[in-house]
């Protein structure tokens, strides 16, 4: 903490923080950990990130992912010509979202999302679908 505080970081990312909680004995001392690391980032008006592998839904009732105010999926599903990038919001807490799996693809203009399904998705080649999101 003493590092964000003398260098006044304002966004702290941990990587692979699952493996972080699974190190504690019991779910009151992750409990307690989070609260006081969420206190001192939120003292220090610094964002947290915390990456991990979860199974969502499952694991939303995790202390990590209880106390999280946004929960976002990402997943990557291999496809026989291409992949297929999917972002799923689970949790913005204090937000309107749009609920369902959103396609998107990375390109030289940042992110572009192809939109929001409830069903599976099937998307034929970038070239012949126009970006729906972020609005025009």
């Amino acid at each position: 903490m003493s590092r964000i505080q003398d260098h006044k970081v304002g966004m702290a990312a941990i990587d692979s923080f699952r493996a972080i909680s699974d190190v504690f004995p019991n779910r009151g001392q992750l409990w307690r950990f989070l609260g006081t690391l969420s206190a001192q980032l939120v003292e220090n008006n610094c964002l947290e990130l915390l990456v991990g592998e979860y199974s969502l839904p499952r694991d939303l009732d995790l202390p990590e992912l209880a106390m999280a105010d946004v929960v976002i999926y990402l997943e990557v599903e291999r496809l026989v010509a291409s992949d297929l990038r999917t972002l799923c919001i689970y949790k913005m807490r204090g937000s309107k979202y749009v609920e369902g799996r959103q396609a998107f693809y990375v390109n030289d203009d940042g992110i572009q999302f192809l939109g929001a399904s409830t069903e599976p998705l099937a998307v034929g080649p970038i070239e012949e679908v126009e970006p729906i999101w972020p609005p025009a």
